[in-house]
């Protein structure tokens, strides 16, 4: 999910592309936190899809598509993912 504009967000799934009248911070809100990591202020994740995090870079890789780490919720993202 991506931020798309200032009160929609963009949600990608494998076959589709939705655009929904919420803010990213919004649907954080309704979100189960056991499945998805705010990655950036613009960018949710499913943690289940990533395929592998650059630290480096600061990106999380997901069907080949790169989604920013934002330095504000690294350390959460990589907390979580110590979890798994």
């Amino acid at each position: 999910m991506e931020a798309a504009g200032d009160n929609y967000c963009k949600v990608v799934t494998k076959t589709h592309q939705l655009i929904s009248r919420h803010t990213v911070k919004g649907m954080v809100k309704e979100l189960n936190s056991d499945y998805f990591i705010q990655t950036h202020r613009a960018y949710v994740v499913n943690r289940e899809r990533i395929d592998s995090i650059h630290e480096k870079e600061q990106l999380v890789i997901i069907n080949g598509c790169e989604v920013p780490i934002g330095r504000t919720y690294k350390e959460e993202l990589y907390s979580q993912m110590r979890r798994c």
